[in-house]
Parts: C-alpha cells; sequence; structure tokens
C-alpha cells in the first residue's frame, strides 16, 4: 500500500526444470504508477539449507527483445556449490 505498486495479473506458481534442476516458478504481471506492465518470472530452487532466487523481468511491450534472451539466460542458470 502506498508504493504505487499494482498487481494486473496473477499466472500461477508452478514446479518446473531448469536446467536440468527442479524450481518453484512464480509468474505475474505488475505496474508501478503509469509505467508499462512489467512481465515478471521469479525461480525459486532449494539447495538444501539455503534458497536461490533469481528474477527475471521485462517491460511487456519489450517481450519480442527479452522473452527469447532470458530463456537462453535461464537455460544456463547453474548452481556450482549444491549441498
Amino acid at each position: 500500500s502506498g508504493t504505487g505498486l499494482k498487481l494486473i495479473s496473477w499466472y500461477g506458481i508452478s514446479i518446473t526444470k531448469v536446467n536440468g534442476r527442479t524450481a518453484l516458478k512464480i509468474s505475474y504481471l505488475r505496474q508501478l504508477n503509469d509505467n508499462p506492465y512489467v512481465v515478471v518470472n521469479m525461480y525459486k530452487f532449494q539447495n538444501n539449507d539455503r534458497l536461490h532466487t533469481l528474477t527475471l523481468s521485462y517491460r511487456q511491450s519489450d517481450e519480442t527483445t527479452w522473452k527469447p534472451l532470458f530463456s537462453q539466460i535461464l537455460n544456463s542458470f547453474t548452481i556450482t556449490n549444491v549441498r
């Protein structure tokens, strides 16, 4: 409240595989004040006593540019200190 941040659409939470690792994916569309909509995809990776979070977000209007690049980035993500 009072931040100007609005949740436009909630796409939900799902379990997914990212580069061979299981992750919790949280997706939504948000807006700050009157700025363009922003697509947010957050991935949470459990590593025993640690939780790693990778957040990828971009303006919805720039989706054709960022979505394919973020897909490559996501599929190259690795955790090297596996516990």
